[in-house]
């Protein structure tokens, strides 16, 4: 029986050959394409070698006088059969990319050897197709990145199930410092390292700074840690790029950036940058640059407890703040007990929000004596 089943394979094979070589009108060639797929397909693993690659030769020879509409409906149901003839759907991946798409991004039947070469062979559109596909193996997805285009990159870093080895994503955090479109697609893989992502925090947009807050588990030390560092980053890309109010450009920066806090104060102060703590509460007060300084030096301690209070610091470290704006201004830092008493006392009773309208009534105040 399987004698007689091959036989009449054969023939058929035969006979597909003959109408090959015949010279057909197109509607001719195009029956000609629709049965050797079909009987390719039903009956790939019982031809020999030879006859699979005759096969394969047939529909190449044909694939450009076939419309692409018939090879596109061939390859979307080849696409899902794990059991189709790998030279169909070689054939088929090397086509234009309306065609190859299906079986790029689902076809079982491609490995990496083939994968490899479409990535080398053909078109970006091709290699974005390869890089959406699912389960993608280590090396394809370093192939795809040896291309150096963006889109293909971005295409892979955009499909969470594809293996990228760690030292690739470290090449490609690197590249992020000048290659914007990397950063978000990076940041929300799942498989970035925390230290990757902490890294890339130097130099993303503040909205992506968010993104690695949200989606990274850091502890307080990491955190500090991370905005000192990014404090003193941001001062000397300030400082590099101005010599015009350095200070209040890095102050604003961080204020619209929302990581402008009470603790910057007392950074700053605690190393000694008194001018810098200057902007950074004037920002955080809303109050022009001189009565911040007013307010929180020449108006004594009570005024500077109602500062304290409105920018949220604190009042276990107000005591801290007072010697250290004394000792900056070489003033003495000893305290009457009964004033500090009063300063406390008006700390405890006065909320954020009181204190914040104490201040710019006393900045109305003072701008209506100025007038007179």
């Amino acid at each position: 029986m399987s004698g007689s089943v091959n036989n009449s394979i054969k023939k058929e094979v035969t006979g597909l050959l003959r109408l090959a070589e015949e010279h057909t009108a197109p509607s001719g060639k195009r029956d000609l394409y629709e049965k050797v797929s079909d009987f390719f397909e039903l009956h790939h693993q019982d031809l020999s070698a030879i006859e699979r690659d005759l096969m394969a030769d047939i529909l190449r020879s044909l694939t450009h006088n076939v419309e692409m509409e018939l090879r596109i409906r061939l390859a979307e149901r080849l696409a899902r059969n794990p059991a189709a003839p790998v030279e169909l759907i070689v054939l088929l991946a090397n086509d234009t990319i309306d065609v190859a798409h299906p079986v790029l991004l689902e076809s079982k039947v491609l490995q990496d050897d083939e994968l490899i070469k479409i990535i080398r062979g053909q078109t970006l559109s091709h290699q974005i197709s390869v890089a959406a596909r699912r389960e993608l193996s280590e090396s394809v997805s370093h192939e795809i990145i040896k291309t150096g285009h963006e889109r293909a990159i971005i295409a892979l870093l955009a499909n969470q199930s594809a293996r990228i080895a760690n030292n690739t994503i470290e090449k490609l955090v690197e590249q992020s410092r000048t290659v914007e479109t990397f950063q978000r697609p990076l940041l929300q893989r799942h498989d970035l390292p925390k230290a990757m992502a902490l890294k890339m925090y130097d130099w993303v947009s503040d909205a992506l700074k968010q993104v690695i807050l949200q989606t990274q588990t850091i502890d307080k030390h990491e955190l500090d840690s991370l905005l000192n560092d990014t404090v003193d980053g941001l001062k000397e890309e300030e400082l590099a790029r101005s010599d015009i109010n350095p200070k209040e450009k890095l102050v604003t920066k961080l204020y619209n950036a929302k990581q402008l806090k009470p603790s910057f104060l007392m950074k700053s102060l605690s190393q000694g940058d008194t001018e810098l703590f200057e902007y950074a509460l004037a920002k955080l007060t809303n109050l022009e640059l001189n009565l911040a300084r007013q307010f929180t030096y020449d108006s004594g301690p009570i005024s500077l407890a109602i500062v304290c209070r409105a920018v949220g610091i604190d009042q276990s470290v107000f005591m801290t703040i007072y010697r250290l704006t004394r000792k900056a201004r070489g003033q003495t830092e000893e305290l009457d007990p009964s004033i500090l008493e009063t300063a406390y006392d008006r700390f405890q009773n006065t909320d954020q929000r009181q204190a914040q309208l104490t201040l710019h009534k006393w900045a109305e105040e003072e701008s209506r004596q100025r007038l007179f």
